[in-house]
């Protein structure tokens, strides 16, 4: 660690504090210490400065270790604090490490403790990072809920047979309800004037998935018919199975309305017309010239009457492609601000010219405030790989700090040991016996920092590549487990590439141990392949499968992470599973 560490030390024997810094010096760890003996030194030290570790001993004269940490815990200090003791019980530690202490180091084996500072300063910085996210991402669900909220169109999720999941209050508003509540105890017979029109519409939109600017009618809560238009959308689970229809709906009642007096009075149709609070205009349909405007189209656009009236449609809308007929189009404003709009075309006969009625919906804060939406969601995913490159960094950081360090320094033990062991002439058979012990011991502890480096971060992703590796990580959840695991691959090895070997590999580790401590399962199949340019990872067990209806187990932060290493990968997620007869995960990433 380069950067220099702020260190306090709550320490009553010189000795021993001296002890602890040399071997924070032989680890080559930069710090600048500052050592305290009592309560009143440990208060002042706090007081004047901020520490980025604190180390304790567990007792000194009035003051002690999990006093020390209550101390700082009341004055929401979040500093890393390690027990650095001569001997204490497997009660104690595990007791203080539960009340808030992030490691404990005996005195006797202080070689560990630098280690152990800067594994402890890495869980505050990643701890402090995720709280960071989790109120990001809290706060962009929240902007969500206001803009759903705030939306002047109504907005609805339903069934598939019509019942309310999920509403925003201008679609309560228009239906005369109260609240998306009571909206939901609704039955759906109650909310559409004509079973057999929802019917019909279901079944169109099952073949197109979406319906654009589509007219339905709604029944109010009075009873009353609600005519809108919508665009509605079939959203497929793909997990769950389940299917649900997302609709945006705007209130075209009072258009409605319009075109019958139109057709019964002129009178009445110049009122609606004039007082209409949408623009809206009339034009020749030959000459595509403006023949009358209302209030709301001089207000909105900035013309005055007698400007509009004569000139070019071109001038408000340049670019014309399908005249006459309802859409979205882009309107330019006499002061040159472009909208977008949604346009409602009506063919009537005025002045005995053909002409069109045009009635004109602002979008733009609209469309904009989706297009926030989505600039959110691709940040979030943007986040989610920056957090998953982080944390593969650290891995690979800590095992090779693991492998370089605390390996070598346990490697030159054991040779010291051996060393020791031919010097030492002894008859005694307990002693040479003891000398036998620590050397095993110590081979013992060189394997499992090995093992643990490994897990962290193979070497072999690194050296050999993806086909190796998952080939490894087969034996060691074979052996670990004793369960038996097919891994098939045509290939030697597969140039995929860091980012995607990397993501395969993690997601194989997941999938593997779901299969063995959720699914108890006994064989798992897997197999890596190529087709159609696309690289393709298998995995299959026989375990006891999940419950369609098991939605925690669908959701769990487990497949999620999955699915999210497949998304930054551009890749495709497929999962099936029936219970008691297992579980196939199928990942395909471009190649």
């Amino acid at each position: 660690m380069k950067t220099e560490i702020s260190l306090l030390l709550l320490e009553d024997d010189t000795y021993d504090a001296e002890l602890i810094q040399k071997s924070l010096r032989q680890a080559e760890l930069k710090f600048r210490a500052t050592i305290v003996s009592n309560k009143a030194e440990f208060a002042q030290a706090i007081d004047d400065d901020k520490f980025d570790v604190i180390l304790s001993d567990n007792s000194l004269p009035e003051f002690n270790a999990t006093e020390a940490m209550k101390f700082l815990q009341d004055l929401h200090i979040d500093s890393p604090f390690i027990l650095v003791t001569g001997k204490v019980s497997e009660e104690f530690a595990v007791d203080i490490i539960h009340k808030g202490a992030d490691d404990y180091i005996l005195k006797s084996n202080l070689v560990s403790l630098p280690s152990s500072i800067v594994r402890a300063m890495e869980s505050r910085k990643a701890k402090k990072e995720k709280l960071k996210t989790d109120s990001e991402l809290m706060a962009s669900e929240k902007r969500y809920r206001s803009l759903f909220q705030r939306n002047l169109a109504g907005i609805y999720l339903s069934t598939i047979e019509g019942k309310i999941i999920d509403c925003n209050n201008s679609f309560c508003k228009m239906l005369g309800y109260a609240n998306p509540a009571e909206l939901r105890k609704i039955p759906p017979r109650n909310l559409y004037c004509s079973e057999m029109d929802r019917t019909r519409t279901m079944m169109r939109l099952e073949r197109e998935e979406f319906l654009f600017n589509y007219e339905g009618l709604l029944r109010r809560k009075n009873g009353d018919p609600l005519y809108v238009i919508e665009n509605i959308s079939l959203i497929n689970n793909k997990e769950t199975g389940n299917r649900t229809v997302e609709g945006i709906v705007i209130d075209i009642t009072q258009r409605r309305s319009v075109e019958d007096d139109l057709r019964k009075s002129e009178e009445k149709y110049r009122l609606l017309f004039d007082e209409n609070p949408l623009p809206a205009w009339v034009c020749d349909n030959q000459t595509k010239r403006f023949l009358a405007v209302n209030d709301a189209a001089v207000k909105h656009y900035g013309y005055s009457h007698g400007e509009f009236i004569g000139i070019h449609v071109n001038r408000i809308q340049p670019v014309i492609e399908s005249w006459g007929l309802s859409g979205l189009a882009r309107h330019i404003k006499k002061d040159g601000t472009a909208i977008d709009v949604e346009i409602v075309s009506t063919l009537i006969a005025y002045e005995n010219k053909s002409a069109c009625l045009v009635l004109v919906n602002d979008l733009t804060h609209k469309l904009k405030a989706e297009n926030e939406i989505r600039e959110a969601n691709r940040e979030l995913h943007e986040l989610s790989l920056h957090l998953q490159n982080i944390r593969e960094e650290e891995r690979i950081q800590i095992a090779r700090d693991i492998h370089d360090e605390l390996g070598q320094q346990l490697t030159a033990l054991k040779m010291d040991l051996h060393a020791l062991d031919k010097q030492v002439r002894s008859d005694d058979i307990a002693i040479r016996g003891k000398f036998t012990d620590i050397i095993v011991l110590v081979e013992e502890v060189v394997n499992s920092v090995r093992k643990i480096a490994s897990n962290l971060r193979p070497n072999i992703l690194d050296d050999l590549g993806l086909v190796a590796a998952l080939k490894w990580q087969s034996h060691e959840v074979e052996n670990r487990f004793g369960i038996e695991i097919r891994f098939r691959c045509d290939m030697q090895e597969i140039e995929a590439g860091k980012a995607i070997g990397t993501g395969l590999f993690r997601i194989y580790q997941e999938a593997l141990t779901n299969a063995v401590r959720h699914a108890n399962a006994q064989l798992i199949e897997s197999e890596l392949r190529i087709k159609n340019n696309r690289l393709i990872l298998e995995i299959r067990d026989n375990g006891k499968g999940i419950d369609a209806g098991d939605q925690s187990a669908i959701k769990s932060f487990g497949l999620l992470g999955i699915k999210e290493r497949v998304f930054v990968m551009d890749g495709e997620y497929a999962l099936t599973s029936e219970s008691g007869k297992g579980t196939c995960l199928t990942i395909s990433v471009p190649f």
